[in-house]
């Protein structure tokens, strides 16, 4: 294998269904062998009454905050089933946790999307309270009084509302879809991290770390690249460990992750690891 490369690698990719094509696809580009075993999956939700509800009241809103493409999506139809059109609402500012989510947006009809520096809750709050701040010199927190509607997965992690708040903001947040264990991924994974013939196991999201454990996978000898610091932080917390973390927190930028490990490991002019 020369550097650059993965040839001759076999690389387990968890994402859920339907979305697992262009890291399959980045991965294949740079040589190699992919095993496609989903370990979360998407749910509609039981009760979609809020999700609704929220889409009807679109214009009341200051911001709107989504994180996800599946959010953007479910969001997309729930307006759909309400009759609202984006366009309608010229007085909602709209954000994306990054730019896969932001081209989500701007399918839907959104033309200005807010991104972050970097590619995660944190960051985002941060881009929102900088925003926020540019319009208020008052001395007042810097988002005071603005109505935020955040519409993501149910289980997502609290950061971004709390740090919301924090500034000012009155947020609403809102279930948009369910992440959950692929329970018929289960023998299938078991079978494959056990034989040992996985050099690579990769995560683009925590859940799916989450989720590879509840359903028996084990890492073994395998190596393990995460998209970001907060599902490597997962991982570690399940004791799952981690050998290439993205810097960008994108899928090409996992990708990139692993083949720097993966040089890093054979050292100029290659060889076997």
């Amino acid at each position: 294998m020369t550097g650059g490369t993965l040839t001759g690698r076999r690389v387990l990719v968890t994402r859920p269904d339907g979305q697992d094509e262009r890291l399959a696809a980045l991965l294949r580009k740079r040589g190699a062998e992919v095993e496609r075993l989903p370990t979360i999956r998407i749910a509609d939700l039981e009760d979609d009454g809020p999700l609704l509800r929220a889409a009807a009241r679109l214009c009341e809103y200051d911001w709107a905050v989504l994180t996800s493409v599946n959010g953007v999506e479910r969001f997309a139809a729930a307006l759909q089933e309400r009759g609202i059109d984006v366009g309608g609402c010229p007085g909602v500012r709209w954000a994306a946790i990054g730019p896969a989510t932001a081209r989500a947006l701007h399918r839907i009809g959104v033309a200005v999307v807010l991104l972050p520096a970097s590619y995660r809750a944190e960051s985002l709050a941060e881009a929102i309270r900088e925003s926020g701040s540019e319009e208020d010199s008052s001395g007042a927190l810097p988002l005071t009084g603005r109505r935020v509607l955040l519409a993501r997965a149910a289980e997502a992690r609290p950061v971004l509302p709390d740090r919301l708040r924090a500034d000012g903001a009155v947020v609403e947040e809102v279930a948009a879809y369910v992440t959950e264990p692929n329970r018929e991924a289960a023998a299938g994974l078991r079978a494959a991290t056990r034989a040992g013939r996985l050099d690579w196991i990769t995560f683009t999201a925590s859940s799916a770390v989450r989720a590879f454990c509840e359903l028996g996978g084990e890492v073994g000898d395998s190596r393990v690249g995460v998209i970001g610091p907060i599902t490597a932080e997962t991982a570690r917390g399940l004791d799952v460990p981690v050998h290439a973390v993205a810097s960008q927190y994108t899928i090409s930028g996992l990708v990139g992750a692993i083949v720097e490990a993966e040089g890093r490991t054979l050292g100029v002019g290659g060889g076997a690891r």
